[in-house]
């Protein structure tokens, strides 16, 4: 590789508490350096800044800087020659110079992680943590909806937040939903559950913006299933003074309740279905979809998609959907997906399995698209017509 690559930083978070204390701390090691005449990149590893010192560069960091330039950061990352890269670069930006005066390097600690045009206002993760606990504390009194009751029975125990390089992403449960599947914890029997909410991001580098999306969090997986972008997404750039981000973050947050309730039916549907795999191989589209999610896993799934595509008789095919589920399944979808207390479990149970593994695919963007493929599989699980099949037994 001829540019060298410093992977971002990914750390979790458990509760309020850890979310306001980090982003203080993020907030102190991101700064924002003038790209000024002197700015170059040196030995296809750093980037030199006048008096300011050297920094290295993050993946989304070159990619910011090769599209402000005009050029094209893959092909770059593939040259073989050493120093090349140094000078392919260089020369862009001193045809640039002029332009690139009018932007800043997005600095997280030492690493360079983005590029900026000097008019672009940071919406920091603390201004977005206190706009979501002005949301949440002026609900909290008698007189907010009952949809948001579920922000007072959050459990510190579950993961609510974490970050990934600059983005912070946190978890907003609203709404908790029984559906149909039985689950063993220790010697008892208890009904399934799972939060309905909202998950909010927000990045500091690159394409810089404020997105929510409504999510769905499984209690007894410890895994969430996040919707495709289409449905009910919001997104907003760091282009507005911060008093009207945080205006449209509280607008937004309200807006997003009555999206919930068509997730809450899906839910339900999907939870009180058995899951049938002969009805799975009859519907051509969902082994489509059933095929990509295996090869976006990677060698976790290459094989199986391999063996699927080998097989033809219908039959077999079904059988090895249901060898797919029960050797993929991991620690908290393979209780459920095997427990004793029905006869089959559900679809819902089915697509559960694919979101925690892609929780071990790799990277964040592998496991997001993961799971976008999952959630279209979700959707299309719906419209499969089902087999009469005898109700559980619990």
């Amino acid at each position: 590789m001829a540019l060298t690559l410093h992977k971002d930083e990914e750390r979790r978070l458990a509760t309020w508490k850890d979310v306001k204390s980090y982003a203080a701390e993020k907030d102190a090691s991101v700064r924002w350096i003038d790209c000024s005449r002197g700015t170059r990149v040196v030995g296809d590893e750093f980037i030199q800044v006048g008096g300011s010192g050297q920094f290295s560069v993050s993946m989304s960091g070159w990619a910011s800087l090769c599209r402000k330039l005009g050029c094209d950061h893959r092909t770059l990352q593939n040259v073989h020659s050493p120093g090349l890269a140094t000078l392919v670069i260089n020369d862009y930006w001193a045809h640039n110079s002029d332009r690139m005066k009018s932007h800043r390097l997005v600095v997280d600690g030492s690493t360079v992680v983005g590029i900026v045009g000097q008019r672009y206002e940071p919406y920091r993760h603390g201004d977005l943590v206190d706009s979501i606990n002005e949301f949440v504390l002026r609900h909290d009194s008698s007189e907010g909806p009952e949809t948001l009751e579920g922000w007072n029975k959050i459990d510190n125990s579950v993961g609510i937040a974490r970050v990934v390089g600059t983005e912070l992403r946190v978890t907003l449960p609203l709404i908790e939903v029984e559906h149909g599947t039985t689950v063993r914890t220790g010697d008892e029997c208890r009904s399934d559950v799972s939060w309905v909410g909202i998950e909010a991001r927000n990045g500091l580098s690159g394409n810089c913006a404020i997105t929510f999306r409504v999510t769905i969090h499984r209690l007894v997986c410890g895994n969430g299933l996040i919707r495709k972008a289409g449905d009910y997404g919001y997104r907003f750039s760091h282009v507005k003074r911060k008093n009207k981000l945080a205006s449209q973050v509280h607008e937004t947050l309200g807006s997003m309740e009555g999206s919930l309730a068509g997730t809450v039916a899906w839910l339900k549907e999907l939870g009180g279905r058995e899951f049938c795999s002969k009805d799975c191989v009859s519907d051509s589209e969902s082994m489509k979809i059933l095929a990509k999610i295996l090869g976006a896993l990677g060698n976790l799934g290459s094989s199986w998609k391999n063996k699927l595509r080998r097989t033809r008789d219908e039959g077999r095919r079904a059988i090895l959907v249901e060898d797919i589920a029960s050797d993929m399944a991991g620690y908290r979808s393979g209780s459920v997906w095997k427990s004793p207390y029905r006869n089959n479990p559900t679809w819902w149970d089915f697509i559960n399995i694919f979101t925690e593994c892609a929780q071990h695919c790799g990277s964040l963007s592998r496991q997001l698209r993961v799971e976008e493929q999952v959630s279209y599989l979700a959707e299309r699980c719906l419209r499969i017509k089902q087999t009469q099949l005898p109700p559980p037994q619990l």
